[in-house]
């Protein structure tokens, strides 16, 4: 993942199991893949012949959905080697351990471009969004995702939204800023979408009927986050995997008020 630059060998060595990396990682990019390609799939003709890459692709899931669902030639880039190594390795995928901008792309290799939750771990998006935007051909298409925080539930969730993780999360959007950013690097924005996983409407439940609202204060302890995201569970994994794909598919909308933000946008 791209937020492993942003920690030190050393705290990250202490808390990376061996192998490929936590169970809990694995499954919950598996599901992360499902919907991604549902996504992709509504809003593009998957069928075209055509390359795409996909920039920060983790364990590969996604990209193997493609190499197996489409007509399209898949390329990956992970700066994980851990992770990197599991796509290579277990699904026979290209992936690139390496930034994007030291693979050595020629300008224009791409019909489609790619890349989910990682907008949010990037301290510059503006060089970040350039960089996929000269790997896309005139007229491709860059599919990006990330988090709503101007949505009705991140504001009322507060300090509970799952999604405040501030030693990876460095650059927070809301629609508007989302939507200027991606136009202001060459792009023209052609169809919106957007969904609240259930699980966020379950902990707001949980937050504001049962009286279980954390504080600022206790709501992000480092040590027990990098514990939990190496050692946790995905508990329940099959039947969220399965209510995951059912979910984004019956309660997404083609807008941007969800706290899921999806952008396709053509490279002007």
């Amino acid at each position: 993942m791209f937020s492993s630059r942003l920690m030190s060998r050393e705290v990250l060595s202490k808390y990376y199991v061996d192998g490929f990396g936590s169970l809990r990682q694995l499954q919950g990019q598996r599901v992360n893949a499902e919907i991604n390609f549902r996504v992709l799939s509504k809003m593009l003709d998957l069928s075209t012949p055509g390359r795409l890459l996909d920039v920060g692709t983790g364990y590969g899931f996604f990209l193997n959905k493609i190499v197996n669902g489409s007509n399209l030639q898949a390329t990956g880039v992970e700066l994980s080697k851990q992770e990197a190594e599991y796509g290579r390795d277990r699904l026979g995928l290209e992936i690139h351990d390496a930034p994007l901008n030291t693979i050595g792309f020629p300008e224009e290799s791409f019909d489609i471009v790619a890349s989910f939750e990682v907008l949010e771990h990037i301290p510059e998006p503006r060089l970040f969004l350039n960089e996929l935007r000269d790997v896309l051909k005139k007229d491709g298409y860059l599919l990006i995702m990330t988090d709503n925080f101007d949505s009705d539930l991140v504001k009322s969730m507060g300090a509970g939204f799952p999604k405040w993780i501030p030693h990876t999360h460095v650059s927070h959007f809301g629609a508007r800023t989302f939507e200027r950013i991606v136009t202001e690097t060459g792009f023209d924005i052609v169809k919106r979408f957007s969904y609240t996983p259930w699980e966020f409407l379950l902990k707001h439940f949980s937050q504001r009927v049962l009286g279980r609202e954390k504080s600022l204060k206790d709501s992000f302890n480092l040590s027990e986050m990098l514990e939990f995201e190496v050692h946790g569970t995905y508990k329940l994994f099959r039947l969220r995997f399965l209510l995951n794909k059912l979910w984004v598919q019956c309660q997404g909308h083609d807008n941007l008020e969800g706290t899921q933000m999806f952008l396709l946008a053509r490279k002007c």
